[in-house]
């Protein structure tokens, strides 16, 4: 009896697996593009995402070295661009590959809005007159370079200040600190302060340590196959959240926010979106974008210059320039430190480029051949990873592989040193900050925040790991297949802070006469 069963359950599953092959074979058309990773029908591809997770897409471009493949998933196809031509392409067809749709879904599922407010934010999905597409159009003005972006910048500084006195005003003379935890909470508060104002949510520590714990589900909240049960902590967490933007809310938006909450708190009124409960729950979703990489993206800058000694001198040496000393205070040039410190700024650029995981997603609303080429189904999606592009030894050469901070610096026209260059990080290649015209609307005052967070380290601190054995190599294996567009360490990083010289100091965005 207990052989005829086996038999019985063996026949079947060779039976599945031969019709799922078949499945598979007969509604793959064959001027789409390849099917790889299809050994076992369906399942081998997430098989091997979970195996890989942030390398996947790197590792599959290696291994079948294809311009575009077909991901066949359980649910639905993606198409996935390897070549940067059919990437440019992609991005052109905005009407017929968009990410309106996929965004209008993830918000309601992220947010736990309303039926009445879902219908809203999905209205008119493809047009700038609709809420997904006009909300860059209406708070550009706030987030391009110009006074409301130097304004968030200097408040962001300004709250980097107050925390960093706050830690030398403690009895002891060097600190010991978890470096990723203590600047994710810093960061957290500087780049919170900057947009929400004096009456800020997460300044109560209760709501910063309810977003820690909402933060790690937001993309299983989007996912539509994912079960209630396995996000009943995040929706806990965002319970939380949404009381205190409900109370922060509760009288419009205050007057003290950033000109950029403000653009955002009208753009959501100008839709018909009223009720103060689904505005908070709306905000909360959205924080997500403006808190989620500046923290991680922080931590390898600075564990590049402080574990490169020739790296770290190189910065200092440009910072030092744009100190200026008046009466016992040190004043920091922020304004001037993207265009004054090719360095640093590089360094920055190259930390988004190789720890960069950004998966940017369109839906296709109608079959399409791009290029004339690859046929793209309807109701099918377009992923345009930044591994591929962030490693392809064709646009960064050989030592692609390699963390060099000085890629994304020139020799100057005069010959005394070097730039920025601007060409290398525009490259369609480079996409740290996505593409085409889902460009991140807020990547300006991320560098600025970043550039301006990482300068006040690096001139007021000496930083080691503690022990004796050096700076260690950091494993990003486990937490890196997070919805955050930069790679996350595993581990924390336990380091002493030590003071440089005990001075005073402030923020300047014009050197003081």
């Amino acid at each position: 009896m207990l052989n005829t069963s086996i038999t019985v359950i063996s026949e079947s599953i060779v039976l599945a697996f031969v019709l799922f092959h078949l499945l598979q074979w007969l509604t793959q058309k064959s001027d789409e593009p390849l099917a790889v990773e299809n050994a076992i029908p369906f399942i081998g591809p997430v098989v091997q995402m979970l195996r890989c997770k942030s390398q996947f897409h790197l590792r599959m471009r290696n291994k079948y070295g294809l311009p575009v493949h077909t991901l066949r998933l359980p649910w639905i196809r993606i198409y996935v661009l390897n070549e940067l031509s059919l990437i440019t392409a992609a991005q052109k067809q905005h009407h017929i590959l968009s990410f309106g749709p996929i965004m209008g879904q993830a918000i309601g599922k992220i947010a736990g809005t309303s039926d009445a407010t879902n219908k809203a934010i999905i209205k008119d999905a493809l047009t700038d007159d609709g809420f997904l597409l006009g909300f860059n159009k209406a708070i550009h003005h706030t987030m391009a370079p110009g006074p409301s972006l130097d304004m968030l910048t200097r408040r962001a500084a300004s709250t980097f200040l107050d925390l960093i006195d706050e830690l030398k005003n403690s009895t002891t003379r060097t600190y010991k600190v978890s470096l990723s935890a203590w600047m994710r909470s810093t960061i957290l508060r500087g780049t919170t302060d900057a947009v929400y104002g004096p009456r800020n949510p997460f300044r109560d520590p209760a709501i910063e340590t309810a977003w820690y714990a909402f933060e790690p589900g937001v993309t299983r909240l989007a996912m539509r196959f994912i079960p209630s049960f396995a996000t009943k902590k995040t929706r806990q967490a965002r319970q939380v959240l949404v009381r205190s933007f409900t109370s922060y809310f509760s009288l419009g938006c205050p007057e003290e926010a950033s000109d950029f909450m403000k653009a955002r708190y009208n753009h959501i009124i100008r839709h018909q979106i009223t009720n103060v409960q689904d505005i908070a729950k709306l905000e909360v979703a959205g924080a997500f974008s403006i808190i989620t990489n500046s923290a991680p993206t922080a931590f390898w800058l600075l564990y590049h210059i402080f574990s490169d000694k020739s790296l770290l001198a190189d910065c200092r040496l440009e910072l030092d320039s744009l100190v200026h000393e008046r009466d016992g205070m040190c004043y920091l040039n922020i304004g001037a430190i993207k265009t004054s410190c090719p360095t640093l700024h590089s360094t920055l650029h190259e930390v988004m480029r190789y720890y960069g995981v950004a998966q940017s997603l369109r839906a296709v609303l109608k079959d399409h051949k791009l290029e004339n080429t690859h046929l793209l189904r309807k109701d099918s999606l377009v992923m345009m990873p930044a591994t591929v592009q962030h490693f392809d030894p064709s646009i960064w050469g050989f030592e692609a592989s390699q963390f060099n901070h000085k890629r994304f610096t020139k020799s100057s026209s005069d010959g005394a040193g070097y730039e920025f260059d601007s060409k290398t990080c525009n490259r369609g290649g480079f996409r740290g900050f996505g593409g085409g015209l889902h460009l991140c609307p807020g990547r300006h005052f991320a560098v600025d925040e970043i550039l301006t967070f990482a300068a006040l380290i690096v001139l007021r601190f000496d930083i080691e790991p503690t022990g004796n054995e050096g700076w260690p190599v950091i494993h990003t294996d486990t937490l890196s297949s997070k919805g955050s567009a930069i790679i996350i360490p595993d581990n924390d990083l336990e380091v002493i802070l030590c003071p440089r010289e005990d001075k005073k100091w402030a923020i300047s965005s014009i050197t003081p006469s």
